[in-house]
């Protein structure tokens, strides 16, 4: 079993019926087991959203610093963005 430490936190009273909300329909056991999902929940996101920057967004960013006349103003590339992003859209319906 994993070692677990008490930790004192702040919650506001939404938060708080929330939790107790969701303890008594009997989708955690307890408030810890609540937190101890929704942490671990956002560590997978943090490591996705980091291995994401590593893989996707670093080296096109080193590209871009190597070879500076293929670079595009920031609205020419959220056009393009966008232009995709319908084309995709349309091609689901």
């Amino acid at each position: 079993m994993t070692d677990l430490v008490e930790r004192k936190v702040s919650l506001t009273r939404e938060q708080a019926n929330f939790i107790d909300r969701m303890v008594e329909r009997g989708e955690f056991k307890s408030a810890s087991e609540l937190v101890q999902d929704s942490l671990e929940k956002t560590i997978a996101q943090e490591s996705a959203f980091e291995s994401w920057v590593e893989r996707e967004v670093i080296p096109v960013a080193d590209e871009m610093l190597q070879n500076p006349q293929r670079r595009i103003p920031i609205a020419l590339g959220f056009d393009r963005i966008e232009a995709k992003l319908l084309r995709r859209m349309k091609a689901a319906e």
